[in-house]
């Protein structure tokens, strides 16, 4: 009986540690997810232009283009390894700093 007792304490003691963390492993991964939607809207804001779109006043893209620096930094980066095959790989896992 009181290795019964001892399985269900563990149980709850598992339930316990685990629902908080299952909860906040969410939370994140909602967060990330909507930074990542926002960065694209953000970027077809800034970037618009190059594929077409109309864009914004360009006082607004001057002042909000020092924020997109690193995607301007991706993109030049993406763009010296048009034929790199490795690259594109790695690109695709996501190993970017």
């Amino acid at each position: 009986m009181e290795k019964l007792i001892n399985k269900i304490k563990n149980f709850f003691s598992f339930i316990k540690y685990f629902l908080p963390e299952y909860s906040k492993m969410n939370a994140i991964q909602s967060i990330e997810k909507e930074y990542s939607e926002y960065l694209s809207v953000f970027l077809l804001l800034v970037f618009g232009g190059m594929i077409g779109m109309p864009s914004p006043p360009s006082s607004v893209t001057i002042r909000i283009l020092p924020m997109a620096l690193d995607e301007l930094k991706f993109l030049q980066n993406k763009g010296r390894r048009v034929d790199d095959t490795l690259g594109d790989i790695i690109d695709a896992i996501n190993f970017e700093d």
